[in-house]
């Protein structure tokens, strides 16, 4: 219900959130983020974003097809890789 009063004003992107709990690096996703893509996407008319813990394309790999965002959210992993000396681009390119 709470989906719908939002896709009513929304514009731009959905920010999915992966996780109820602190931001940082998860092994996998939990089990309601694919249900809740499927509702999100069956709501909004906008490109999802998921975000909240993310770290490694591999995470990705449990959700079903049709469940996949269009973009994906990672400001912690990849700070965590800057901070290791490491180039962005390296980072990145991992998730194309």
């Amino acid at each position: 219900e709470r989906m719908r009063l939002y896709a009513d004003v929304s514009e731009g992107y959905v920010y999915v959130v992966s996780a109820m709990a602190t931001t940082g690096q998860r092994a996998r996703m939990e089990m309601q983020v694919a249900e809740t893509l499927q509702r999100a996407r069956s709501v909004f008319h906008l490109p999802l974003a998921l975000g909240f813990g993310l770290e490694q394309p591999e995470q990705m790999q449990g959700l079903p097809p049709d469940t996949l965002p269009d973009a994906v959210v990672f400001g912690s992993a990849l700070l965590k890789h800057l901070d290791a000396g490491k180039p962005a681009a390296e980072f990145i390119a991992r998730w194309k």
